[in-house]
């Protein structure tokens, strides 16, 4: 058999058909590959075998595990709300007693731990080697005579009525004048005060307390014993149980969210508060849904909203990142002893210490959404310029919701989140000023 001339693929293409597949015929020139150039970046060592290469996160992961965080926080603190209000738990409020009504662990008291460790007494001269590098110089050093005076400052235990619960606190100034009442926040204690304690004890009582949870102070386990109902009851104790009418009102961080609903519900107990870094409730919720610049600094929050992994994560490596809030070279508080930095984590360190001061973060999202509120208590805000949690913006947010004439706000410029420690020479300044026709 032979070939007819021009069948075939052959042919087809001899007599210029297109085929279906084939593509036109390209005359501009091939393009030139671009000059090879060295990459000015040093070259990454490659992973060694078995190990993973290494891929720099990207803004897209960032968010989802931030939006993730929040979806799992607020779906725990939901759960938990539906397993309070279902109908099986609901009893007769008028044949239980208060403390037990509001705190069902409060009964069940665990074992008193020591009441004050040494350490918490010694503070180290400023030639002390500090922690995390000590780069930065603080506003004042610390002073040696400062701890011959903490040896006699009175260390006792109030047991309120309404809870059953012992509170330590740490008193100084007694009978000489009014109540000066400081309220610490996350992860601090009484020793956070140490310098204010000093400062106005010439003038005032002046009261640093554990709150629950924290150091000799009882801590239950329950979540429920520590919703803002109960610890503004355990603020309402400690004064009354002090035989004071009203203090001033001194706090930071958490301690700074009781102290503003404190103003709000029990405003006759109050005659001034000194508030430092911590926004109320409802100005925070509206603000940070405004502004995700705020929801990045504000993602522990929906961490802690989970069981049990928190505590987990914060007692790895020798409590390594508990650690690292208040060493760290940026965020942290320059010149820092070891000393003092044992001293405000000692407590925290011991077995199971940690679930009583996050359990208040389980209890944050229990109200709300949180009706707002006019805020007439004459109140000193101090706010930290490079605050790495808060954003300045909150003052303004604040004194939105404050009657005329009673809110004295200054942001610090170059101080973050420890003013009390890293600028207290500035704080008592601003506090003496605005105390000065309570000393007549």
């Amino acid at each position: 058999m032979h070939a007819v001339p021009g069948a075939g693929l052959a042919g087809a293409q001899e007599r210029g058909a297109r085929l279906p597949y084939s593509q036109p015929e390209d005359m501009s020139p091939a393009p030139r590959a671009p000059a090879c150039r060295p990459d000015p970046r040093p070259a990454r060592p490659h992973p060694a075998p078995g190990e993973r290469p290494f891929s720099p996160p990207n803004v897209y992961t960032v968010y989802t595990d931030i939006v993730a965080a929040t979806l799992t926080g607020f779906l725990s603190a939901a759960l938990r709300n539906r397993k309070r209000s279902a109908p099986g738990r609901a009893r007769a409020l008028d044949s239980v007693p208060r403390h037990a009504r509001l705190c069902p662990a409060a009964s069940s008291r665990p074992q008193p731990r020591d009441s004050v460790p040494s350490v918490l007494l010694q503070i180290p001269s400023p030639a002390s080697r500090p922690v995390g590098g000590g780069h930065l110089p603080i506003t004042s050093g610390p002073d040696q005579s400062l701890g011959h005076q903490a040896r006699a400052w009175l260390r006792r235990v109030l047991v309120p009525q309404s809870s059953g619960l012992r509170l330590h606190y740490v008193s100084t100034g007694r009978g000489n004048g009014p109540l000066m009442l400081f309220l610490h926040g996350f992860p601090k204690n009484w020793f956070f005060w140490r310098y204010q304690l000093r400062e106005f004890q010439s003038h005032f009582h002046t009261v640093a307390v554990n709150l629950r949870g924290y150091g000799p102070s009882d801590a239950p386990r329950d979540v429920d014993c520590y919703t803002t109902e109960l610890l503004m009851a355990d603020i309402q104790d400690v004064i009354l149980g002090l035989g004071y009418s009203k203090c001033v009102l001194v706090a930071h961080d958490f301690g700074a969210t009781l102290a503003w609903n404190f103003s709000v519900y029990f405003p006759s107990l109050v005659d001034r508060m000194v508030i430092i870094s911590g926004p109320p409730k409802f100005v925070f919720q509206d603000y940070v849904l405004r502004h995700v610049g705020q929801l990045f600094r504000s993602k522990y929050l929906f961490l802690f909203q989970l069981p049990w992994l928190p505590e987990k994560l914060l007692s790895m490596s020798d409590f390594q990142i508990l650690k690292s809030i208040f060493t760290d070279r940026k965020t942290g508080i320059p010149c820092l002893t070891r000393d003092e930095l044992e001293a405000m984590l000692y407590d925290l360190t011991q077995p199971g210490a940690l679930t009583g001061p996050i359990n208040y973060y389980r209890n944050l999202f229990r109200d709300y959404p949180v009706e707002p509120q006019e805020l007439s208590t004459p109140t000193l805000l101090l706010w930290g310029e490079k605050d790495p949690y808060f954003q300045t913006g909150l003052v303004k947010a604040i004194s939105s919701h404050f009657v005329p004439g009673r809110l004295e706000s200054h942001i610090l410029p170059g101080s973050g989140h420890w003013i009390p420690q890293t600028h207290y020479q500035q704080m008592h300044e601003y506090m003496w000023a605005f105390l000065q026709d309570l000393l007549g």
